[in-house]
């Protein structure tokens, strides 16, 4: 018969935790490849990074794990030619808050917002992708621009429950 005791019980679920916390944020780390970017987990458990996230290649289509906040600047951009198309899919894992401005332009396979920040410190500016779905952004609070030009926005309405916007867009 095993005896496990409380102590045991605990150790475990400490080594079980600390393995997904290093999981988490190893993933983030691989995927940014940025040695002035800092990944870790507050003592809540929330995925933080401290820095701008700059994505300019093609071999993310998302975040490869949940982050709580950035802080700093995200910036996906795409590249619109005949070859390129950029490679952001989805907002999935998306931050939910980012302290400076969320850029995820010419991302022509994103037609989506949902899955974005709630709470942006700075502007968003999505231009030049092809979401036709804004319901993502009900309820956020977007300090400065709204920008989403070049995009086929089918129904604006849900810009009145966007908190603090000046809004710029183009719808086509």
């Amino acid at each position: 018969m095993v005896v496990v005791s409380n102590i045991h019980i605990l150790f475990i679920a400490t080594i079980l935790h600390f393995r997904i916390m290093n999981y988490r944020v190893s993933a983030l780390t691989n995927m940014l490849n940025d040695p002035h970017v800092k990944v870790y987990e507050d003592g809540e458990g929330k995925l933080i990074v401290e820095g701008n996230i700059v994505i300019l290649n093609d071999n993310f289509n998302k975040f490869p794990v949940k982050i709580d906040k950035v802080i700093g600047s995200v910036e996906w951009r795409g590249c619109v030619n005949q070859f390129e198309s950029g490679s952001l899919t989805s907002l999935e894992n998306f931050p939910d808050e980012v302290t400076g401005n969320v850029y995820i332009s010419k991302n022509v396979r994103l037609t989506s917002l949902n899955g974005c920040p709630k709470k942006i410190g700075g502007s968003l500016v999505c231009e030049h992708c092809n979401i036709s779905d804004i319901s993502g952004i009900a309820g956020a609070k977007i300090k400065n621009h709204f920008i989403a030009s070049y995009n086929p926005i089918s129904d604006v309405s849900v810009l009145e429950k966007v908190y603090g916007i000046i809004l710029d867009t183009q719808i086509i």
